[in-house]
């Protein structure tokens, strides 16, 4: 966690302009991915955006599901996508360590099955 962390700590806003190094306009990205995959997911459930990071993906993936939850390592990722989530009201943003059996189940027993994005 502490490579994940020092980079987040480290970006202080994204906005709509700014984009970390490895992320993508929104439109370009999760959009394609949704185009492709919804057919593959069930519709009505959550929606897990798995390394949400910034939560750039996760505000567009919103407009798709009923609920998204934003899931990232990095507790500064989870700051900074929470406080550029403005309009968007079925978003959860939770630090979660993907890897931990324990906090995975956790997860399960309070949402249930859900769709992942990653």
């Amino acid at each position: 966690m502490t490579n994940w962390e020092g980079y987040w700590q480290n970006v202080f806003e994204q906005g709509s302009e700014g984009m970390v190094f490895w992320d993508a306009v929104p439109e370009h990205a999760a959009l394609e991915d949704i185009r492709r995959f919804k057919d593959y997911m069930t519709p009505g459930l959550p929606l897990l955006d798995l390394g949400c990071g910034n939560g750039r993906q996760t505000r567009l993936l919103s407009t798709y599901f009923p609920q998204v939850v934003g899931v990232d390592i990095s507790p500064s990722a989870i700051e900074l996508a929470r406080s550029e989530t403005v309009d968007e009201t079925n978003i959860e943003y939770r630090v979660l360590d993907a890897v931990d059996t324990e906090s995975a189940r956790e997860l399960h027993a309070e949402f249930g099955d859900m769709n992942i994005y990653m």
